[in-house]
């Protein structure tokens, strides 16, 4: 894979959070580091991106990084300048009911404050393992590890979950041991979003689920992107905040390559999505929240969005970059249960209009998606610009009573739950669903699923395998389906 150039150091509008050697007379304020999250940089053979949390009081801190069998005394120091996070809100819910159709029941929630350090390691070796820790002497975090790819065609696997919403997060946990045992070389996570359940009712949801997620990420990345569950609602009624994404920014972190966040353009309050490599696979991260307007309570309209993914693949094919493309979404093109109705008008069409298109033009290999808590996957079809309706796609992907399968077309897969709920595909009551019973030759609901489903995806220089798999317990798992995906 050629080199990809990863800025040395990062400019937040009015907040500078500036990567640079330790020098000794730095003012560094020992505290203890918590909610560490990461997650790759955009060339994943050379950097890496941490974000912890610490108290107000603490401005600067450090992240010491040398490879894993070396000493820490020998380690590289880069100081970190935090940023402040304070976020009023509602603080109860009266009448919560498991819904947010109270006005009350609505808000961004009420977070401690805090002050958030991000640092982008860059400058790695390639296939080297590191270990590394962050915030100042006598006050480390625990000793967290990462490993670089291959800059090169190398085999490595991987893991796709989604919808782990819960406030303890058992199942999660579970689920996550059950695919690190299942295959020893998985290398990380993807998460397709609602991390979980409602982000501005239950403050310590986010908190557990960090919590959760930090005994994964000390050895490996857990990668997501924004759900609707993890986008608050206003004040006024049940109507989700588009692009607004402060809390769910300041639990997880990823690199500064999505169409908001960039070098020059950057709002670290904003729905963004997000890209890396690994292995010439191509990993992108769609945010379904994000939104070129204001933020609000407005539709998200996808456009800037989908120039940038469109001149990612562009660049990607021209310069021979990946063997293989895979697109995440926390919304599906296509439902599952009958999500796509009148209320959510910002659901399937849209994501399927816009961006379904750009993934025929460029071969994308697969497209992982949550939301709908059940588990279906389509054959490989085409979508031309703009078609659509199911007679345009059954045309382009002729089959008896399924759509395709078409050589060259992109698998769409809804990828379940990893969390305690699990759904029917149905068509919903009242509305017309048209491609429920089309659109997946193979899927499953809650009778043939329990919540702890994940989906591991091994990488060769020819091929990948997909196999989605039921957690049974911390080490065991049953297989609910698997099919391979050849090089294009």
């Amino acid at each position: 894979m050629k080199k990809i150039t990863i800025p040395a150091f990062i400019l937040i509008l009015t907040v500078s959070i500036i990567i640079t050697a330790y020098a000794e007379n730095e003012d560094i304020t020992p505290g203890k580091p918590y909610n560490i999250t990461n997650n790759y940089a955009q060339d994943s053979s050379a950097g890496f991106v941490v974000q912890w949390h610490d108290k107000t009081g603490i401005s600067k801190q450090l992240l010491q990084i040398v490879k894993v069998n070396e000493s820490f005394d020998n380690a590289k120091s880069i100081a970190v300048t935090g940023f402040n996070f304070d976020v009023t809100g509602i603080t109860e819910c009266p009448s919560y009911n498991g819904n947010c159709n109270n006005p009350e029941c609505s808000g961004i929630g009420n977070y401690e404050k805090r002050n958030i350090f991000r640092a982008e390691v860059t400058g790695l070796s390639a296939n080297t393992k590191y270990k590394y820790r962050v915030g100042a002497p006598l006050s480390w975090s625990e000793t967290y590890f990462h490993l670089t790819s291959s800059a090169a065609a190398a085999d490595f696997s991987f893991t796709v979950v989604t919808d782990t919403q819960d406030s303890v997060f058992s199942a999660m946990r579970r689920t996550l041991n059950s695919a690190n045992a299942y295959d020893s070389d998985n290398r990380f996570f993807i998460h397709a979003g609602d991390v979980v359940d409602y982000i501005g009712l239950r403050e310590t949801e986010i908190e557990n689920y960090t919590k959760a997620a930090a005994g994964f990420n000390r050895t490996r990345p857990v990668a997501a992107t924004q759900g609707n569950h993890d986008t608050y609602h206003n004040k006024t009624g049940d109507q989700y905040v588009f692009g607004e994404a402060s809390v769910f920014n300041a639990y997880t972190v990823f690199p500064n390559n999505g169409f908001v966040r960039t070098e020059s353009n950057y709002d670290k309050n904003r729905s963004d999505s997000y890209y890396f490599y690994y292995n010439r696979v191509l990993i992108v991260m769609l945010n379904t929240f994000a939104t070129s307007n204001e933020t609000g309570t407005r539709e998200p309209d996808h456009y800037d969005q989908e120039q940038w993914f469109r001149n990612i693949l562009q660049k990607d094919k021209n310069e021979n970059l990946s063997d293989f493309r895979i697109v995440v979404s926390h919304i599906p093109p296509f439902a599952g249960r009958g999500s796509s109705n009148n209320n959510e008008p910002w659901l399937m069409e849209p994501v399927r209009r816009i961006f379904a298109p750009i993934c025929t033009e460029f071969k994308v290999d697969i497209f992982f998606a949550g939301h709908d808590h059940v588990y279906g996957r389509s054959n490989p079809i085409i979508i031309k610009e703009d078609k659509t309706s199911l007679a345009e796609i059954e045309k382009n992907n002729p089959g008896k009573g399924v759509f395709g399968p078409t050589e060259g077309g992109t698998i769409y897969t809804i990828a379940a739950s990893t969390g305690p709920k699990t759904y029917v595909f149905r068509n919903p009551s009242g509305t017309t669903n048209q491609f429920i019973p089309k659109y997946f030759p193979v899927r499953f609901d809650e009778d043939d699923f329990r919540p702890g489903l994940f989906i591991n995806v091994k990488v060769s220089s020819g091929k990948m395998i997909v196999t989605a798999m039921i957690a049974e317990d911390d080490l065991t798992s049953t297989v609910l389906d698997t099919y391979e995906v050849i090089k294009k």
